[in-house]
């Protein structure tokens, strides 16, 4: 779920310089490249790795989408519609983005826009109540739907249809960029998450380990290595796929926790967004 309907989070994004060597990720120090009051979250860097997307809430509950320029260190204001447009994420190689918007009748609906003219907006029909997407292929798309019990659909956008997989997952889904397959946790034990691959083409989900107890976000490194946040520092699993192993020290520089993170296609950036207090 978006944060639409809830008390807005301040919350902020720092950029840090990465290294994977020799089984850890070496952290530079963090930098705040949003810096300002209010809800900047979601980041989503470009295939490229020049460029990251966020969202922005600075002085009400209305939403935008910003770009960041990494060489440059500027922000540029995207979106400034009426509506609210959360989960920007890149596609088509960088030449479309899409989006999650609330609607004038209070309704999510999936959307993608040409980038970065930012002209043209096409509304992904039969998507309503999506939260969270996360792209398998050009035509492939895994949403979190918000309902009475949350689940995730499968939308093939070749034919506009959507297939049921699976109750009661959480809002993060990624794609291992060397298996493809695509990862999610799973949240229908009320004692522990649970790390899942799915097997789209079979329609099977299995469970791989618990998660770290109050964390859900994770990631994963250009090699297929998965990447835990958790308590102020990153983790990956053991060879035989057990147990969390940490893999950095706590991030220098960085006010506060973290829970969102999102780490560049090279490996040269991590983006985590930072909280102070209670986790949103």
């Amino acid at each position: 779920m978006n944060v639409s309907d809830a008390q807005i989070p301040d919350t902020d994004i720092y950029l840090i310089p990465t290294k994977y060597e020799n089984g850890k990720i070496i952290l530079g120090k963090a930098v705040n490249i949003t810096s300002s009051p209010g809800y900047d979250n979601q980041p989503c860097f470009s295939p490229d790795s020049k460029e990251i997307l966020f969202v922005s809430i600075k002085d009400s509950v209305q939403s935008d989408v910003w770009k960041y320029d990494i060489a440059t260190k500027t922000k540029v204001q995207l979106t400034k519609t009426k509506e609210s447009e959360y989960s920007p994420t890149y596609i088509k190689k960088g030449k479309s983005i899409s989006v999650v918007r609330v609607d004038k009748d209070s309704i999510q609906r999936f959307y993608k826009m040409d980038y970065p003219a930012m002209k043209k907006t096409e509304m992904i029909k039969g998507s309503e109540g999506i939260g969270y997407s996360c792209w398998i292929n050009d035509s492939l798309v895994a949403g979190f739907y918000v309902d009475k019990i949350n689940n995730l659909k499968l939308m093939d956008l070749t034919n506009l249809s959507q297939t049921h997989r699976y109750d009661n997952p959480g809002r993060c889904m990624k794609i291992n960029p060397v298996s493809k397959s695509l990862f999610i946790i799973d949240k229908n034990d009320s004692a522990s998450n649970y790390l899942c691959e799915v097997d789209v083409e079979r329609n099977k989900v299995g469970r791989i380990v618990k998660t770290l107890k109050g964390s859900e976000d994770f990631d994963f490194l250009k090699n297929g290595l998965i990447i835990f946040g958790h308590d102020g520092k990153f983790f990956t699993l053991s060879e035989d796929r057990t147990e969390w192993i940490p893999v950095s020290e706590p991030i220098e520089g960085l006010s506060g926790d973290f829970y969102r993170f999102a780490i560049s296609p090279d490996n040269k950036y991590i983006a985590v967004v930072s909280y102070k207090g209670q986790k949103p």
